[in-house]
């Protein structure tokens, strides 16, 4: 309770905090707590409302929407915000809207308790509760009213019906400076009413003194300005409470004042600040803003001094943008400041708002012929600086730094926002132009692609560089014999000697070395470069692939940006591609002329056909050999389908069958059998698939292996006959021999002997070729895979052992050892070891075996020893290929011959040498393999 009067603080919260209500409490005042706008709205009728709080938790309302209701109401009652996020655009238009405090919810309870406890009035000050308290108590006790019009803090005015003052309070002397004695008896419109408005309120007077007993219980509420005993002009909000006797006629007229001058003045500047707002975002340039900032001071202080200073382009000074009128007529001229220089920068750098109580004691670029008080200096950002003090010897208080403060605040927004405008127009121009470029070297690459030299495609990319990237001088060096020779150059440098440079010097050597790009800003910084010229200070260097570098130089520094380096990587990247091309369709050509030369000399037929819709090969060419075997001319086949021709009746599903396969782009190998000029023919067939540019294409080679096949078959008859006959007849004689040997004489048997030995060399001989027949009949079914040779001479020795007992063999192998090999290997080391035992004159031969990697890690090295006889020179020869085979000089036996057939057949080598002293060694290299997958092997295969 203050000045006898019960206050109610009204607490408005969607949320209902008990923390604040707890706090506000303290105070000794009642505190309402209501949750919505409208509640809080129906609380104003009730004349103990002294204070409201309101959070921003409303439903159906903001803040500052409901400060604006409030005030629509009651001007009286203070209005304190209390929201949860504080900002400056929320601070501005809560004050425009007539709030009288502003306390953002991060401040804490206690701040906002010491705020309402200032707006809450104290003893002897003015009360806006009093205020209303007042009038409802002198309305319903006017017997009391003279000892209340004393004591009262509100200014109390009671006039007659002729507008003169009755009587009239200590409060109303200290508002409008007149003393009692003063004001008693003088009309209103001599004592507090300005000339001007003299009129419209002896009007609005008359309106009130005949309003008789309509006026009774009424008050009216207006603002309007008034006159203090100074003169000076104050704004005054006025409640008129009619008095009216018992006739019903109005007997006076009692005025409860209130000055509402900074209220109001704040209001105007808030509306100034929002019209102000408008006016930058429709403002076009900074200088423009800082004319309307000026004006704008200009309309919300009272003469102010002012100055809005920007920053030059590169933030080292600030340059005064403009002036308020009185700065202008108090001020000579007013420099601009730099670092270091006077308080203005020291301000600006502070980065945030500085106020100096006294101006006597700040350093300023220029003398002021006036006197002020405080002042504001307040950046604008990076922007700039704003600095505002009053007039004369006035002083901002408070609200007018506030209000500076909103107004840097919305000043550097707009800055910040035509900064953004600015570089994006900026960044669009630029986006414009590069995309011109990007186009242009677009059609730069349609210009390559007509290209046909090198040397065209190399002044075709300095021209484009010039003309497109406007680059100033260009030149393009290709790399020939170590050295960087120059190919193409910009006219400023034709006829000048340009020396070729070695590809290990300056940024073009470094350049195709690294094969990367290089961008230098400042070529005489650089020790290690010696431009074509002095006066080149920066260039950019791109590599041309393998083939050179591309360069252009500029005569100022740092000339070439990152958009510069990309575009000249994009024509480059362009020029490549061309000379990429022009190598291509080079060797396209030489291939297409080889092609065209073989196709015309090989000894094969050859057809070229495209496939139809249905697989069918329709014929395109053929060479001159096809026309020779099948006695077709080409203009005779084109554009027909070759079947029709070449394929005899009986394979027309077969050939079909080829058709399709290689119209999948499949290749095929395959024995046909084809209509020729000498009638039917046997042809192994190769076709190989070709893409066209529309269709599939296919060729087709055919060579005649009639001939081969009836030689093939007439020896395989002659060697089964003989074969057979040999064996039988062999049979026959050995019998005839044994029974010969029985019927001679001793000393004649040695002949029958001779005839069974022979006979048994001969049945032997054929039994191999047997073995050796089966083994090539499934040659083709076997494939080299990988093999432990190890395992294998194991076993192979094994066998040995068990099969000659008498025999010493001796082995030296590692665990493992894998070679790529073929299947039937195992029976060929068989073959050797039975081979250095039945020649073997000695009664325990011995056999010594081992295997070991070759030095170059590509090869198994086997090595067979024995201390027989030796393997004679020339069947060493001819197993080794180094004599030809005669009706006078063959191999006694095919076991070797075999041997050397699986070994070549596996990708190795079968070599003999001497063992020392005596007996053969052969060596056997096959190729090894680190894959450990065994496949099966057939260890009782052998070539018997």
């Amino acid at each position: 309770m203050r000045l006898g009067i019960d206050i109610t603080v009204v607490y408005v919260d969607h949320g209902d905090s008990d923390e604040v209500r707890t706090a506000l409490s303290r105070l000794g005042e009642t505190v309402d707590v209501v949750d919505t706008a409208a509640g809080c709205l129906s609380l104003l009728a009730d004349p103990t409302v002294g204070c409201v709080v309101a959070t921003d938790a409303l439903p159906g309302a903001t803040t500052v929407e409901l400060c604006r209701r409030i005030r629509s109401r009651r001007l009286d009652v203070p209005v304190v915000a209390y929201p949860a996020d504080g900002t400056e655009a929320l601070a501005g238009e809560l004050v425009a809207a007539g709030a009288s405090g502003y306390v953002p919810q991060s401040q804490g309870v206690e701040t906002l308790v010491a705020r309402v406890d200032e707006l809450l009035p104290a003893d002897g000050e003015e009360s806006t509760a009093a205020f209303s308290e007042a009038d409802e108590r002198v309305r319903e006790e006017p017997t009391r009213f003279a000892g209340a019009l004393e004591r009262s803090p509100i200014a109390i005015v009671e006039w007659t019906p002729e507008f003169d003052v009755r009587a009239w309070n200590d409060a109303a002397s200290q508002l409008f400076g007149f003393t009692t004695a003063e004001a008693i008896g003088r009309p209103a419109t001599e004592l507090v009413v300005p000339p001007d408005d003299r009129t419209d309120v002896l009007e609005y007077w008359r309106t009130i003194a005949t309003a008789g007993e309509d006026a009774s219980g009424t008050d009216r509420r207006r603002v309007g300005r008034a006159v203090r005993k100074d003169g000076t002009t104050i704004t005054c909000e006025w409640i008129d409470v009619p008095i009216v006797d018992d006739a019903g006629d109005v007997a006076g007229v009692r005025s409860f004042v209130r000055d509402v001058t900074d209220e109001r003045r704040r209001v105007r500047a808030f509306e100034q600040l929002h019209r102000t707002t408008s006016d930058l975002l429709r403002a076009e340039s900074a200088t423009e803003m800082a004319e309307i900032v000026i004006e704008a001071t200009e309309r919300i202080f009272d003469r102010p001094l002012a100055a809005v200073r920007l920053t030059d382009e590169d933030a080292t000074r600030l340059e005064v943008a403009a002036t308020s009128v009185r700065l202008e007529e108090t001020t000579g001229e007013i420099p601009d400041a730099e670092p270091g220089d006077h308080s203005l920068w020291e301000a600006f750098t502070a980065d945030e708002p500085t106020v100096v109580e006294d101006t006597d004691t700040i350093e300023l670029p220029y003398r002021i012929d006036e006197t002020a008080g405080n002042a504001v200096f307040h950046p604008l950002g990076d922007h700039g600086l704003i600095s505002v003090a009053p007039s004369s010897d006035g002083a901002l208080d408070g609200t007018d730094i506030h209000l500076i403060h909103v107004l840097a605040a919305t000043t550097e927004a707009a800055l910040d926002r035509a900064r953004r405008d600015r570089k994006l127009e900026r960044t669009s121009r630029e986006l414009a132009a590069r995309k011109g470029k990007i186009e242009s070297l677009h059609g730069t690459a349609s210009r390559l692609d007509d290209c046909k030299r090198h040397r065209d495609v190399y002044e075709l990319t300095v021209e484009a560089a010039e003309e497109v990237l406007n680059f100033d001088v260009c030149v393009v060096d290709i790399a020939r014999d170590g050295y960087l020779v120059k190919e193409a150059i910009s006219a400023e440098l034709d006829g000048e000697e340009l020396e070729k440079m070695p590809i290990d010097a300056g940024v073009a050597g470094k350049t195709y070395r690294n094969g990367r790009t290089y961008c230098v800003d400042d070529l005489s910084a650089d020790d290690d470069v010696s431009p074509a010229r002095e006066e080149f200070r920066s260039v950019v260097s791109v590599p041309l692939g393998d083939r050179g570098v591309f360069q252009a130089v500029s005569t100022e520094p740092s000339a070439f940006d990152d958009d510069d380096v990309e575009l000249a990587e994009l024509l480059i990247s362009h020029v490549t591609d061309a000379l990429d091309r022009i190598d291509f369709e080079e060797q396209l050509r030489t291939e297409r002329d080889r092609f065209a030369a073989l196709f015309e000399n090989v000894p094969d037929a050859v057809v070229v056909g495209r496939h139809d819709a249905e697989s069918n090969l329709i014929v395109d060419a053929v060479n001159p050999a096809f026309e020779r075997v099948f006695g077709y001319d080409e203009s005779e086949l084109l554009d027909e389908r070759l079947e029709r021709f070449i394929v005899p009746p009986g394979r027309s599903s077969e050939a079909k069958t080829f058709n399709r396969l290689a119209n999948r782009g499949e290749v095929l190998e395959a024995e046909v059998r084809r209509r020729a000029v000498d009638g039917l023919r046997d042809f192994m067939l190769r076709v190989v698939p070709m893409e066209g540019e529309d269709t599939s294409e296919s060729v087709g080679l055919y060579t005649d292996v009639t001939e081969r096949k009836q030689r093939e078959k007439r020896v395989e008859i002659l060697n089964r006959v003989l074969r057979h006959d040999l064996r039988n007849g062999m049979n026959i004689v050995r019998g005839c021999a044994e029974m010969l040997e029985n019927a001679v004489a001793d000393d004649e048997r040695r002949y029958a002997e001779i005839i069974q030995g022979r006979a048994d060399e001969l049945v032997e001989l054929a039994e191999k070729t047997r073995a050796a027949e089966r083994t090539f009949d499934q040659g083709g079914e076997t494939t080299n895979a990988p093999i432990d040779l190890c395992d294998a001479v194991r076993r192979t020795s094994a066998r040995l052992e068990n099969e000659y007992p008498d025999v010493d063999v001796s082995r030296s192998v590692p665990d493992r050892c894998f070679v790529r090999a073929d299947a039937y290997l195992e029976r060929a080391l068989y073959q050797v070891l039975e081979n250095a035992v039945e020649h073997n004159d000695s009664p325990t031969p011995s056999v010594d075996v081992s295997v070991r990697e070759h030095s170059d890690g590509e090869l198994v090295r086997l090595t067979i020893s024995d201390d027989g006889p030796g393997i004679p020179e020339d069947e060493r020869e001819l197993l080794e290929g180094n004599r030809e085979i005669t009706q006078l000089r063959h191999a006694s036996g095919l076991g070797l011959w075999l041997v050397n057939w699986i070994v070549v057949g596996s990708g190795g080598q079968l070599r003999f040498r001497e063992n020392d002293p005596q007996g053969t060694t052969v060596v056997v290299d096959l190729p090894r393999t680190d894959d450990e997958t065994e496949p099966g092997t057939d260890a009782d295969r052998t070539l018997e």
